[in-house]
């Protein structure tokens, strides 16, 4: 049998994947579980142009691989440290969420770390009209 070289292949991730990213700001706070900044990078892949985000909890646990319990008790850890505020619509709905500015950012902004800064509606019903039923 002839023995065949096998010949490694290598990427470039540069610009090559596109996902949830997180923040540098966000990613060296000890005090932030690894799973609390997965969550926070994903929940910004999912921000409009409103910047508001409301996907499914169980959605969220799919995504990244654990269950809708954790999402929860994650989703607080990010309250907890200020890094989103919650809005509850009601049974059925989705969460409203938003991601007011943190003193932790505040460095990178001063750098230009693609950062926006902007007035986000009030999480009402009004502002997100379709209800995201389960």
């Amino acid at each position: 049998m002839a023995d065949k070289t096998f010949k490694k292949k290598y990427i470039n991730p540069k610009k090559l994947f596109h996902g949830a990213f997180i923040p540098n700001w966000l990613l060296m706070r000890a005090e932030i579980s690894f799973g609390a900044k997965l969550v926070y990078a994903r929940l910004c892949q999912y921000a409009g142009d409103n910047a508001l985000c409301y996907p499914h909890q169980k959605t969220l646990a799919t995504e990244i691989g654990t269950n809708k319990r954790q999402i929860i008790r994650i989703i607080h850890e990010l309250k907890e440290y200020a890094l989103i505020e919650i809005n509850r619509v009601g049974l059925k709905c989705t969460n409203r969420y938003k991601f007011p500015f943190h003193q932790w950012m505040e460095k990178h902004i001063i750098r230009g770390d693609n950062l926006s800064l902007q007035e986000v509606p009030d999480l009402s019903l009004q502002e997100v009209p379709d209800c995201h039923f389960l």
